[in-house]
């Protein structure tokens, strides 16, 4: 899981990472259809072997060998891809562990609210579309789509907003003539986020989700809470009905 990286693995090793694994199925799975003439984009996605891209991740970032991957990871390939909300896993006949990540199709809007009230919250799985924005409404943070997606533990997620914040204040100190306003403003929402990481109170991630690509994995559904077609004001997205279903999501119609 996302959670198992050691700690001095960097953000950008791990979006490394990510993103090779999937450019790696992705690329596979073309393969396979072009090879078969198969053109049919709703095909069922392909199974693949977790051992070849243990074996494409260690030629294509650097690694020395398995241990050194592994060692990043803090655990098996294969472990690290059970941990992703987008990906399958399973062993087949001979024993090799297969994986396939689930096809991208686009689901109607809406907003997932995820409530983080204890720390085994900060290390669920997050994956965030690259057209989703964000948003921790106790705090009047909001952070805005990227055109880039991203899969990581919430806590990671948000401790890479407070650095990013951080260093463009130390960009701004070095330019000069920064309003000292703006960069006190800057200074207080970070204080704002690491509080969050801190868990100093209870607080909301809210995930404005225009595409319905976004998701949260965690071993338990019950800690999952969903608003289906609910998007801020003037997105097109329906009033904050709420109705309540089993297992501690709830649901918009």
């Amino acid at each position: 899981m996302l959670s198992n990286f050691k700690k001095d693995t960097s953000h950008q090793e791990i979006e490394r990472i990510l993103s090779e694994i999937e450019e790696f199925y992705e690329s596979v799975n073309l393969t396979k259809q072009f090879n078969d003439g198969d053109e049919d984009e709703n095909k069922e996605q392909m199974w693949v072997k977790t051992d070849s891209a243990e074996l494409f991740l260690i030629a294509t970032l650097g690694y020395d060998d398995k241990d050194g991957i592994e060692d990043a990871m803090g655990g098996s390939v294969s472990m690290f891809l059970e941990g992703l909300p987008n990906c399958e896993t399973k062993t087949d006949e001979e024993g090799n562990v297969l994986f396939r990540f689930q096809a991208k199709v686009q689901e109607p809007p809406r907003t997932l609210r995820f409530k983080v009230t204890k720390r085994e919250h900060l290390w669920v799985t997050f994956l965030k579309d690259s057209a989703a924005t964000c948003e921790i409404p106790e705090i009047e943070f909001e952070s805005y789509a990227d055109d880039k997606r991203k899969i990581d533990s919430i806590y990671n997620y948000v401790a890479l907003i407070v650095q990013h914040l951080e260093d463009h204040v130390i960009q701004l100190q070095r330019q000069g003539g920064a309003n000292p306003m703006v960069i006190d403003g800057i200074n207080s929402q970070i204080q704002d986020l690491k509080n969050c990481l801190d868990l100093n109170m209870e607080w909301t991630l809210l995930v404005h989700d225009y595409r319905g690509l976004s998701e949260f994995k965690t071993s338990d559904g019950s800690d999952v809470t969903q608003l289906v077609d609910v998007l801020p004001v003037g997105t097109g997205g329906s009033a904050d009905q709420e109705v309540k279903s089993s297992g501690g999501a709830e649901e918009l119609d």
